[in-house]
């Protein structure tokens, strides 16, 4: 895996990925808190266009 971006609505998860990621030496994963529900039309445009979504 190249890079895996997290994307998540409670900044509390999100603290707590960024200490697992640490905890686990994980170093290609970005976490990032917010809404989905409430996204621009480009949002899309920071990312690199993923091979698999999870959601």
């Amino acid at each position: 895996v190249k890079h895996v971006y997290g994307y998540e609505v409670v900044a509390q998860a999100v603290s707590d990925a960024h200490r697992n990621a640490e905890l686990n030496g994980i170093h290609n994963a970005t976490f990032i808190q917010g809404d989905l529900n409430k996204i621009s039309d480009n949002f899309g445009d920071n990312f690199p266009h993923p091979d698999i979504v999870i959601s």
